[in-house]
């Protein structure tokens, strides 16, 4: 990686890459004490110390501000590219610089594009591959590749979440509202990618997002589900739109309620998609185009997307 970043500076698939390699020893979910983080059963009757959230060791705060950094860079290099405050988002949130993620979202969620660099590492790792086949087992040239992010963007999504909540609880009801809505727009933002896995990880954060405007309580209703219809989220305790009525916010309610509508039918066809494009019968390396392909057909075993 060094290099390649000598070679070639300035080039932001290159910083993705790099990006990419400095998370790999790095945990998003080193907090497991919020609401939707936790892995206790009825969360909001345990008795959970919050300094546990907070928790984190010296050595993986200075690289997550490491990517920080980073990805200021990248947005600066690609000032229409959201991947970059997805990137940077997640990393003021493993470096718990919790406060300073309102504004990113704010900015990332008005961008037009999204373009991670995936595909165009699974193409070098395939031509890679080619030349050394026989002499270095696939599992050290996929090793840590690619598809990690997608699960990430979900977690990011929670804790975001979690600090709607906070913040709705705080009485600070602009901070929650609007950083929730900035939060579904991100997802959307995702969706504008062009390879389906995008797109299903974008709807995940969108549905998240929706419905996580308030704590779970034993005397809440049932939780939604993630396949809830439009009429139902709109009308629970927990979601985001019907928080944005009650503070009478009529144009973030519309503007939720359009969304909801809209990654609804994105989840429809893209559920469709995938589902097509396993039944196809083409070799992966034929669709390689889609990420997708490779990461559903191959699931865990990076290497079955290669041979």
């Amino acid at each position: 990686m060094v290099v390649l970043e000598r070679r070639f500076p300035g080039d932001a698939a290159i910083l993705a890459w790099r990006c990419g390699a400095q998370n790999l020893n790095l945990n998003m979910r080193t907090r497991g004490a919020g609401p939707l983080t936790s892995d206790k059963p009825n969360w909001s009757l345990q008795a959970t110390r919050p300094v546990d959230m907070f928790k984190i060791d010296e050595e993986a705060r200075v690289k997550w501000n490491a990517i920080v950094v980073d990805a200021r860079k990248g947005e600066k290099l690609e000032p229409r590219n959201g991947f970059w405050w997805w990137l940077e988002t997640m990393a003021l949130l493993g470096a718990r610089r919790d406060e300073e993620v309102w504004p990113v979202l704010r900015v990332g969620s008005s961008k037009q594009e999204f373009r991670d660099y995936t595909k165009e590492k699974l193409v070098v790792l395939r031509r890679a591959h080619i030349k050394v086949q026989g002499t270095v087992p696939v599992a050290f040239l996929v090793q840590g590749s690619s598809f990690f992010y997608y699960s990430r963007w979900r977690e990011v999504t929670r804790q975001v979440c979690e600090n709607v909540m906070g913040a709705r609880l705080m009485g600070r009801h602009k901070t929650a509202l609007e950083g929730g809505r900035d939060m579904v727009m991100m997802g959307r933002l995702l969706r504008r990618s062009d390879d389906t896995i995008s797109v299903l990880v974008a709807n995940a954060v969108e549905a998240i997002a929706l419905r996580s405007a308030l704590p779970p309580s034993a005397a809440m209703l049932k939780p939604l589900t993630s396949g809830a219809s439009t009429i139902a989220i709109a009308g629970h305790p927990g979601s985001l739109i019907r928080y944005a009525n009650e503070l009478k916010r009529k144009d973030i309610a519309l503007q939720l309620t359009n969304e909801m509508n809209d990654f609804a039918r994105a989840r429809r066809a893209s559920s469709a998609q995938l589902k097509a494009a396993l039944t196809s019968g083409n070799s992966l390396v034929d669709q390689l185009k889609d990420a997708t392909i490779s990461w559903a057909a191959g699931s865990q075993n990076m290497g079955a997307m290669l041979v």
